[in-house]
């Protein structure tokens, strides 16, 4: 399974939490329609520390992202440490494990994410906004490996 909870879950999570299972759960298994399906329109994800340089990505990029994975990774799994949550935000500390078909690993990257979810006019909650804080050490050096895998 992609996504693991060491944290506890609760046995009835709120809509909003569900929205924040559903993105994880879909991002992790490359499930582009799960991702696009639990964000809104309007939706923007980046990446923390902004000084990092690392991309930002709008609705259709970060499920143009999650489709390019496909082709790169065999495993990309979550585990999911602790969770943190308040009306219209979800904070998500997990750590993140990927081997890639030719076989480059990572440690395991420690991600800080702040998830904000917002009531749909339908009803359903969705995810408008992603704010990934990475272990940018670790990230650099599996992207480095990464890169040298595809210019092989």
């Amino acid at each position: 399974m992609p996504v693991t909870y060491t944290a506890p879950v609760p046995a009835n999570p709120s809509a909003q939490l569900q929205a924040v299972f559903k993105i994880l759960e879909s991002g992790a298994a490359f499930d582009t329609k799960g991702v696009a399906s639990v964000v809104t329109e309007d939706f923007t994800h980046v990446y923390l520390p902004e000084n990092a340089g690392l991309p930002k990505f709008t609705k259709a990029e970060f499920v143009g992202r999650i489709d390019s994975m496909t082709s790169l990774f065999t495993t990309f799994n979550f585990d999911v440490k602790e969770i943190i949550e308040a009306p219209g935000a979800v904070v998500i500390h997990m750590a993140m494990r990927a081997t890639t078909k030719g076989g480059a690993s990572n440690d395991e990257i420690e991600v800080m994410n702040v998830l904000y979810v917002a009531e749909q006019a339908d009803g359903t909650h969705k995810v408008t906004k992603s704010k990934e804080y990475v272990d940018t050490v670790k990230w650099t050096k599996f992207a480095e490996a990464v890169q040298k895998e595809l210019s092989a």
